[in-house]
């Protein structure tokens, strides 16, 4: 399967933190043509394993987060749906929403007209932001609830140069990364077992990659995530060119080892690549899953992306196809496989 026909699979999923479950068995069958084991973790999270045979092989964690950003019914008034506080609102007004509620229900953002507006200049004021269903009170409480998450209605936009649009790129883009390693693996002599992780709700903290890692113990782990390309406003040192590839990251939180590894692969092999500084806490499941059971060795790969966490989130696909070739350098990069370290 190709790379956008793979992103476009992913991001017709609905996975809001903490609701996965769905989305994680449908990756699971993905995981299921490369790997001989899989399973849902009881935390949501997706778990390929591909062993390669060799007894005492190390094993190599491969991350991108499943889950990605949403809002949660707060109550019900006059058929609208209040929204508990949280991700910024500021991109809602207008937008075409999904509730994940009783069965899923098509809703808009309602917004208010720019006539009426105080202060037209002004945002709305974030009380005002509620999902209009176009039900009645008694009809909007039997098919939504408090708690029942909302995100943006999935659509999938092919823009020119490469370029796709769509509302969970964050981090369906990386899991597409991973599939694609893993393919280009598959039927390879390698001296390493690959557990490949969707992992569940990284945006809210992270706990289904810290999880899932602690039960697999891996000697080292490679995390993917999106990072910030150029775009206007978002300039260097903030974003990284968006068509520079694959980003590699450095900083105290991820191993330093493993990490110019990656460097040198790249150079050697001619990925496009690029680097990032993270001096603390990189913010991905990368800082979560190097402190698994007694830590790993891990290391942070980045996606650049243009407007993350709204409705177009959009990406480059040859960024997505750099990471995987990385990561397919690197699986085949240990001594005794194909191709020695």
């Amino acid at each position: 399967m190709h790379t956008k026909e793979l992103l476009e699979r992913l991001c017709a999923m609905s996975a809001r933190s903490g609701r996965e479950f769905e989305a994680a068995q449908e990756v699971c069958r993905l995981f299921a043509e490369t790997c001989g084991e899989t399973y849902v973790t009881p935390m949501g999270s997706a778990v390929g394993i591909r062993r390669c045979g060799l007894e005492q092989a190390p094993l190599v964690l491969l991350d991108a987060h499943l889950d990605q950003i949403g809002y949660m019914v707060s109550r019900i008034e006059d058929g609208f749906l209040h929204l508990v506080p949280g991700y910024d609102r500021t991109p809602l007004p207008g937008k075409e929403m999904l509730v994940l509620g009783r069965e899923r229900v098509y809703g808009i953002a309602a917004v208010l007209p720019p006539h009426l507006r105080k202060n037209p200049d002004q945002p709305d004021d974030y009380e005002q932001f509620v999902v209009d269903i176009g039900c009645s009170q008694e009809r909007a409480c039997e098919l939504a609830a408090p708690g029942d998450a909302v995100v943006y209605l999935p659509h999938f936009d092919e823009l020119d140069c490469g370029h796709i649009a769509s509302p969970s790129v964050d981090d369906r883009a990386a899991v597409v990364a991973i599939l694609l390693a893993l393919e280009q693996t598959a039927g390879r002599e390698l001296c390493v077992d690959i557990a490949a992780v969707a992992s569940s709700r990284e945006e809210i903290g992270g706990p289904g990659a810290l999880t899932a890692a602690y039960g697999l113990s891996p000697d080292y782990a490679v995390a993917l995530d999106v990072t910030f390309g150029i775009q206007r406003g978002v300039d260097a040192p903030d974003g990284v060119p968006e068509d520079c590839g694959v980003t590699i990251t450095r900083g105290p939180h991820l191993n330093r080892r493993l990490t110019e590894t990656l460097f040198r692969l790249a150079e050697e092999q001619h990925i496009p690549h690029g680097v990032e500084v993270e001096p603390g806490n990189t913010g991905t499941n990368a800082s979560s899953i190097r402190a698994a059971g007694n830590g790993v060795a891990a290391a942070l790969l980045g996606l650049p992306m243009r407007y993350m966490h709204s409705p177009a989130e959009t990406i480059k696909l040859s960024n997505i196809e750099a990471a995987a070739n990385l990561l397919t350098a690197y699986l085949t990069s240990f001594p005794g496989g194909e191709r020695r370290a």
